[in-house]
Parts: C-alpha cells; sequence; structure tokens
C-alpha cells in the first residue's frame, strides 16, 4: 500500500470494515487500532500525487507451490510503466511497448474461467486482462498462485464487474462448471490438455486429487483413480476442496458424462485453448476477445515436478508416459480430441497462426 493508487478512497471504504474484523479476530481492541492505523493512514495516502485510475506500482504475484489455488496476494514494487486501465476504445489493434493489443473481434464474452487441474494456472493472467471483463484492472497486474486474500478478491469484484466467481466467491479454484453453469453459460473459458500428460502433472505435483489417506503406488495406479477429470471437470458441480477439484476426487465419469462433456464444449464455452499449444492459444484469447499481450501472459507461474523438463514455447510440460503401461485415458482423450477440433475451428474462424500472432508474442 505505501506506494499508493488514485483509488484509495474507494479501496478503503470497501476494505476498511473488512481490515478492521481481521484484525479484532486476533488482539485487543486497541492492539486492533494501532495495527490497522497504518492501513488506513496509508491507503488514504494512495490519493497523493498518484495518476488518475492507476497504480504507480507494479504489482507482482508471490507464487507458492504448496499453498491453495484460489487468488492472490501481491507485493507491491518500483514500477517503471505507466499503469493506465484498459480502455477497449484506446486499443484499435496497435502495436503497445509491452507487446500486441487487439480488438474484440468476438460477439461471445469471457467471463468464467473452468481452472481444470493441470491445465493452465498461468492463463489466469490472459483472461483478467481482458477490456470487456476487467476494464479497471491496472495493466501490470499479476495473478499467482497464493492463498486466499479476501483484499485481493474485493479488488477483483471492483475491477471487474463481467467477473463470475467460483460457487464460493473465490477466483481460480478448481470448481467444477456445474456449480456456476447457469451464470456462466456461454462465457466460460477454459484450457484443456492431452490426458495421459495431465494426470502425470496431477501425480507429479504431490498426487494432486488423490483421494486416499495413503499416496498411490505408482503411476499407473494414480491413473486409474485420476483418469477423466477434465470430463467430471465440466460436466458436475462439485466445488473446490481448498486446492483440490472435488470433481475429480469422486466416481470416474460414464459414457453418457463424456457425451456431455463434449456437447458443452460447444454449447457452454467461448473459447476452448489447448495447454499444448498455449502461446497460440493465448494469442488467439487476446483476437477473439481484445487487449494486449504481455509477457506475464506467457510465464509459467505454476510449475510443478522435478522429473520433468519444460517444453519450448509452452507453460506445459512433457512426461514420458511409459510409466503408464500403456494406459489411455479414454473419457478424457474424447474430450481433449473435441476440444483440439473447437481449437483449430476457431483459429481458421479468427485467422490466427504463428505468424499473425508475431506481435503478440
Amino acid at each position: 500500500l505505501k506506494f499508493g493508487s488514485s483509488c484509495g478512497n474507494k479501496v478503503l471504504k470497501n476494505n476498511l470494515p473488512l481490515w478492521l474484523a481481521m484484525c479484532r479476530a486476533f488482539v485487543s481492541p486497541l492492539a486492533s487500532l494501532v495495527m490497522c492505523l497504518p492501513l488506513i493512514l496509508s491507503t488514504k495516502l494512495m490519493d497523493h500525487d498518484c495518476a488518475p485510475h492507476g497504480f504507480e506500482s507494479e504489482l507482482v504475484g508471490v507464487e507458492e507451490e504448496t499453498v491453495p489455488v484460489g487468488v492472490v496476494s501481491l507485493m507491491y514494487a518500483d514500477a517503471m510503466i505507466s499503469d493506465a486501465p484498459q480502455d477497449p476504445d484506446a486499443l484499435g489493434g496497435e502495436i503497445d511497448s509491452t507487446g500486441g493489443a487487439f480488438p474484440a473481434l468476438a460477439s461471445t464474452k469471457a467471463r468464467y474461467w473452468l481452472h481444470i487441474t493441470k491445465c493452465g494456472t498461468s492463463f489466469a493472467n490472459a483472461f483478467l486482462h481482458t477490456p470487456s471483463t476487467c476494464p479497471d484492472l491496472p495493466m501490470n497486474f499479476t495473478w499467482s498462485v497464493d492463498g486466499d486474500n479476501p483484499f485481493t478478491v474485493n479488488v477483483l469484484m471492483e475491477c471487474c464487474p463481467e467477473l463470475i466467481l467460483s460457487a464460493l466467491g473465490h477466483f481460480g479454484p478448481h470448481d467444477a462448471l456445474g456449480s456456476v453453469s447457469e451464470k456462466a453459460r456461454g462465457s466460460a473459458v477454459t484450457m484443456l490438455r492431452d490426458a495421459e500428460q495431465r494426470i502425470l502433472s496431477s501425480f507429479q505435483d504431490n498426487y494432486h486429487d488423490w483421494p486416499g489417506i495413503s499416496p498411490p503406488r505408482s503411476e499407473l495406479e494414480f491413473a486409474e483413480m485420476n483418469a477423466g477429470c477434465q470430463v467430471r471437470m465440466v460436466v458436475r458441480s462439485d466445488a473446490a476442496r481448498g486446492d483440490f477439484a472435488g470433481a475429480c476426487m469422486q466416481d470416474l465419469p460414464t459414457e453418457a458424462e463424456v457425451a456431455l462433456a463434449r456437447t458443452s464444449l460447444r454449447r457452454d464455452f467461448s473459447f476452448v485453448g489447448v495447454l499444448e499449444e498455449y502461446d497460440l492459444s493465448v494469442c488467439l484469447f487476446r483476437v477473439m476477445f481484445g487487449g494486449p499481450c504481455s509477457p506475464i501472459m506467457f510465464g509459467n507461474v505454476h510449475q510443478a515436478g522435478v522429473t520433468s523438463f519444460t517444453s519450448e514455447n509452452t507453460s506445459a510440460t512433457v512426461y514420458d508416459t511409459e510409466v503408464l503401461h500403456g494406459f489411455v485415458d479414454h473419457a478424457d482423450r474424447a474430450l481433449y480430441d473435441e476440444g483440439v477440433q473447437i481449437f483449430y475451428e476457431m483459429l481458421l474462424q479468427y485467422n490466427v497462426s504463428d505468424e499473425t500472432c508475431q506481435s503478440c508474442y
């Protein structure tokens, strides 16, 4: 807070009750005032010598592999770039200093991010920097993995009037689509990943979504329980369990659910990206929904696993599938194939390719 913002009064008004409640929960009334007074004063100072509608600091996301994926806490550092909000009318397809900036070509909106386990946490930064969704979000805002921070959720709610949060009021947890399907229908976006690669990535990330108390004995045992996670996230209604996807800790998907998931991709989603084509997916998203390109949209904010190597030009990590001994995740394979087809259809529809995306990269 020490660097300030011109919206200090608004932030103070909306968050002072929360700060005071947090202080009172842990200390005496007198100590509460002592603790919270610096917050109040520093927030008021946000209005001093600050450019209108912007932050005078660079917001840097704090990556923490072992904490829940929900919302972010931010550290503030001196910035060397302007922080004007993303005005759609000001973009006009011009190239700015941080990469390409595009006008929105799609008639649909991007309002809800279905965050499937191990399918591109980094995509959050591309999603949030969408003018129609978050018109007041500072250009250098960076979302990353961190604990549940009510202050940051309030900031997103103020800056992103079109954003649909999870059923629990958070941004970024692994809630299944059904929990917010009515609100998000036609405006959900997601990234899909090769079925077996996603399973192995989950295995490497401390057996992510493993329902048992004891760890799995092998990658194969884990795969047999974790298969169909992407399908389950699309068609079921389970809310996230902290950092875990509740839907992926239940029964395996049925054939009917696989068929429904494939239908849902075309009915409920305005955008489907492919993690194996991460850079191209981000560029396509920008072309469709407008906004600037920035390096923060291409960085990997949540790389997991130590026995892997990172593919060039993508945030996906590639694993050796021989450890699965021929196991195939048929449910997620069917959904992934449908998603890849949709992805390439959109590339053709919007005339997007690596060549046309060079200004964005």
